[in-house]
């Protein structure tokens, strides 16, 4: 009878354990579940908004292109048509340009998309924003309202003010853009995200009632478990709001706490002929979670924070800075040229790199805050209560240092550095999105100014990098609109003073900004699939070229590292030269070492290839990468380019360098070209070095071929 009490007792307090633990799975489950579908709604949500509010913002910087252009001008402004037509394609949100002198709308582009003679300042629908606009000097965005044209929409307002003789400010009126709403909500994913289910709300607070009025929305409206993200956009306060498709619903709560309870009887059945058996399954249930949630939130090979799990912590140190009014710090920090490791070394190597990165963070000094892998070679740290810059600066200055320590692994020791970006929350960033955005932004302005530094984010970054954006928009269309323009620098031999060939360079006649050099344009059309279509349509120009004006020389061209690995590169020389009836002794191809770093075998493959084809190869910048005495041995170079950075100065230590890289062209059958030359001085010393070839603007600057045909 006591064993059965025992036994009943036992099986009791087993019912009892695995139901709890049933429910409380359950229950954890389901939430982070909907924690999961909130998170998800929350990325939407600052995706779209940050869509929304960035063309917004565009398209009301235009009020500022007119403004500028009107100050500029002294209030005058006789070519409005000509200049809204160039300008609109800049902002294709916007539907018209409006100027309104002294309030009186005046010019408006298109013609039809207005009225002209409307004085805004007495017009009731329009003089209290406008009032306002001029008191408050700064730019405001009245709707979404029906505008009398037809269709909703919102006006963007700028005040102009222009200086009178006697110094002071005087209102001269108003430069204004039009959007369609329409226009802008295609802008986003919205459309698609209800397809999909995802229930949405776009409203602003009406700013003379300070009513809620929703202008936008799904056709479904949201359900209770909606959540919102404000929109900023001049004086405007709009609010995006989003919901999943159905609501949270207890149903899956009752439902598991029935299973668990049904769950619990059969164990508690069993047990009456196995009492150790719920024991053993409770460990394996705990194991399971602690292995499940160490898989979820860190990284495998580092042991550090994952990205999911610094996200969470950070979304949540943003919260806890704006609620506590502190200050908190994001940085961001990649190691340098780690690629190249990993294509030579292989990903082995890299790995063990990175675990011995990882053990040097996971020190005495940052234990105190939060380390993460965030993918490859990239690291995050969270610095929370941050005082001072200064004192993260020191910080900073200690990580730059401890990377710079040798690493050895496999026999081979290895010196990384490392570039920082830095944002502060909440100033660079309230949200996770925003803050690492704005600290990759600062991370790479690092790496441009010349990597193994740090860089704070600041508002100059977010405007360069979408005045780099608008220009490489702008270049995907250049070469179809014939803004692109090939110029000769004359490449002179230096025995006889005479011009023996021409290397080819392309500048982009920008309609906007001018001429611009390749160091405008070059790297980032290198970063997307254009180089190919800009570096083929430089080789087709140049045989033109040399067709048209009957070139006798050689003419040289330089071939960038991607589309010198295009599988069609031979393919391609070989159709354009038959096309143009150009002889391949007339071309000669300048291939960097960058180009032969990533399979030195298929680029000899490649480089023999056009040689068999009767072009002449010729290898630029030389010294400035890692080509070794075996590797140049082996390339069917025929020149060598001496960089003109050994040229500019040619102090002792540059001449030996020269005097070297010379002696060794020479040695190997090769010419050597000489970059760069500006003064007589350094000509006198390539000669006496017996250097075959030169350029640069001591003999001539980089022109259209008509202006050297006299040269």
């Amino acid at each position: 009878m006591k064993q059965t009490r025992y036994i009943d007792f036992i099986c009791t307090a087993a019912f009892l354990a695995v139901t709890s633990i049933g429910s409380y799975a359950t229950y954890t489950g389901l939430n982070l579940y909907q924690s999961r579908q909130d998170f998800l709604i929350s990325e939407l949500l600052s995706t779209q908004a940050s869509i929304l509010e960035n063309r917004l913002q565009r398209a009301l910087s235009a009020t500022q292109v007119l403004s500028q252009e009107v100050k500029q001008n002294g209030g005058m402004f006789a070519d409005f048509e000509e200049f809204a037509e160039a300008l609109m394609p800049s902002f294709p949100d916007i539907a018209s340009a409006q100027l309104a002198p002294g309030g009186i709308t005046r010019h408006i582009y298109p013609p039809d998309s207005g009225h002209i003679g409307r004085d805004l300042l007495k017009d009731a629908a329009r003089s209290q924003e406008a009032q306002l606009t001029i008191e408050s000097r700064k730019m405001t965005l009245a709707g979404p309202f029906e505008l009398s044209q037809g269709g909703i929409g919102m006006v963007g307002r700028n005040p102009i003010f222009l200086y009178a003789p006697n110094g002071t400010e005087k209102f001269w009126g108003f430069a204004s853009v039009v959007i369609y709403l329409d226009t802008l909500l295609q802008t986003s994913d919205l459309e698609v995200l209800e397809q999909k289910g995802i229930r949405y709300q776009l409203s602003r607070t009406h700013p003379a009632t300070g009513l809620k009025q929703v202008f936008a929305r799904s056709g479904l409206t949201l359900n209770e478990n909606s959540l919102s993200i404000d929109i900023q956009a001049a004086n405007a306060e709009w609010q995006l709001s989003m919901s999943p498709a159905t609501p949270y619903s207890t149903t899956g709560y009752w439902a598991g706490y029935s299973i668990s309870t049904l769950f619990a009887l059969l164990i508690a059945s069993l047990l009456r002929r196995v009492l150790r058996q719920p024991l053993v399954l409770q460990q394996v249930v705990e194991e399971q979670t602690r292995t499940l949630h160490y898989q979820a939130n860190y990284d495998q090979l580092t042991g550090l924070a994952n990205r999911f799990y610094f996200s969470e912590e950070v979304e949540r140190a943003c919260k806890e800075c704006i609620r506590h009014h502190q200050k908190a710090a994001l940085i961001i920090f990649d190691l340098d040229d780690f690629k190249q490791i990993n294509d030579i070394r292989g990903h082995d190597t890299g790995d063990a790199l990175l675990l011995q990165i990882a053990e040097r963070l996971d020190d005495q000094l940052l234990r105190e805050h939060l380390v993460a892998r965030l993918g490859g070679d990239e690291f995050a740290i969270l610095i929370h209560d941050l005082g001072s810059t200064d004192s993260l600066s020191k910080l900073i200055d200690s990580l730059r240092n401890r990377m710079t320590h040798p690493i050895v692994v496999n026999n081979n020791t290895f010196s990384l550095t490392a570039s920082f970006g830095i944002a502060v929350i909440p100033q660079d960033g309230a949200r996770y999105t925003t803050a690492y955005r704005h600290a990759d932004m600062a991370m790479y302005a690092a790496k441009k100014g010349g990597k193994n530094r740090y860089a704070f984010y600041n508002e100059r970054l977010q405007q360069a990098a979408e005045d780099y954006t608008t220009l490489q928009h702008a270049l995907a269309t250049a070469i179809d609109q014939h803004e692109l323009r090939l110029h000769m620098q004359p490449i002179i031999d230096l025995r006889t003073n005479q011009v023996a060939g021409y290397e080819a360079l392309v500048r982009w006649q920008h309609p906007v900004k001018g001429l611009l050099g390749p160091d405008n344009f070059i790297g980032m059309a290198e970063e997307s699939q254009l180089i190919f279509k800009l570096g083929y349509w430089v080789f087709e120009e140049a045989c033109r070229q040399i067709h048209q004006y009957k070139i006798d020389g050689w003419v040289a061209i330089n071939l960038s590292p991607r589309q010198f690995n295009d599988p069609q590169l031979v393919k391609q020389i070989i159709s354009i030269l038959q096309a143009h009836n150009i002889s391949p002794g007339q071309i000669e191809l300048e291939v960097t070492e960058s180009c032969l770093i990533d399979s030195i075998d298929d680029a000899i493959t490649t480089l023999q290839a056009l040689c068999d084809a009767g072009l002449s190869i010729s290898l630029d910048d030389f010294g400035t990468g890692y080509s070794s005495l075996a590797l140049l041995k082996r390339l069917p170079v025929k020149k060598l380019k001496i960089d003109r950075s050994f040229i500019q100065d040619l102090d002792m230590e540059d001449r030996k360098i020269v005097q070297a890289m010379t002696g060794l062209a020479h040695t190997l059958d090769m010419k050597v070209v000489a970059e760069g030359i500006e003064e007589t001085g350094q000509l006198h010393i390539l000669n006496s070095m017996h250097c075959d070839f030169g350029q640069g603007y001591l003999f001539s600057k980089p022109k259209p071929m008509e202006e050297l045909l006299n040269f």
